[in-house]
């Protein structure tokens, strides 16, 4: 078991992460578009107004998906995360 000093803990849980996943990337882009093309015009009487325009968007959003196409090969992918792990190894060394 490696022994990690206090404040480099406190400092990696309080730092966003640098590289964000693919994962965040897609949920920060629906819902920057849902607050931008759905809510922040709107005018909602009461919560029930709100989850009723979320869900007129989300249904009018998936009459066309647009599936996700991955790119990145896999062999990049894991040289990424060899390098990420030595940096990881060597700030912890």
């Amino acid at each position: 078991m490696v022994k990690v000093p206090a404040r480099d803990l406190t400092n990696s849980i309080l730092k966003p992460k640098k590289y964000p996943s693919i994962a965040d990337n897609y949920a920060t882009g629906f819902f920057r578009d849902l607050t931008d093309k759905s809510l922040r015009c709107g005018v909602f009487r009461d919560v029930e107004d709100l989850i009723m325009a979320i869900g007129n968007y989300i249904d009018h959003h998936n009459l066309e998906p647009k599936p996700f196409i991955w790119t990145a090969k896999a062999t990049d992918i894991l040289e990424k995360v060899k390098r990420a792990r030595a940096a990881r190894d060597r700030r912890l060394a």
